[in-house]
């Protein structure tokens, strides 16, 4: 049997293959629900019961409050990309007066624009 070690809130914290009891809550499950639930977020202890909580408002929300923050790193991460980019450009504008880089300068602050926008 494997141990299913839990906080007060019922989140799973780890999963204990040994005979002693840990000091935390814990439930016991077999190996194999413990293969189904190892690398998975939705489920909690409730009650002492194991249960899926795939499509309860919380999880939801939590995993779009997630997917918003990668995809917000994702963003920022573009946006320091096209503005090392426009340093280099700059520093071409300062040194040459170059009509094309002038060019390619406002491109990249148009399109950080656009991705401001997404942020």
């Amino acid at each position: 049997m494997i141990k299913v070690l839990y906080d007060e809130n019922g989140k799973i914290k780890e999963f204990w293959d040994i005979p002693q009891n840990p000091a935390t809550p814990f439930i016991e499950i077999d190996e194999e629900t413990h293969k189904k639930i190892a690398n998975k977020s939705n489920y909690k202890i409730i009650d002492k019961k194991l249960v899926d909580i795939s499509n309860t408002e919380e999880y939801i929300s939590r995993q779009n409050a997630i997917r918003k923050a990668n995809q917000t790193a994702k963003t920022l991460n573009e946006i320091y990309q096209i503005e090392q980019k426009q340093a280099r450009t700059i520093r071409e504008i300062i040194l040459n007066n170059n009509e094309d880089a002038i060019k390619r300068l406002k491109s990249y602050n148009e399109e950080i624009e656009k991705l401001r926008v997404k942020i």
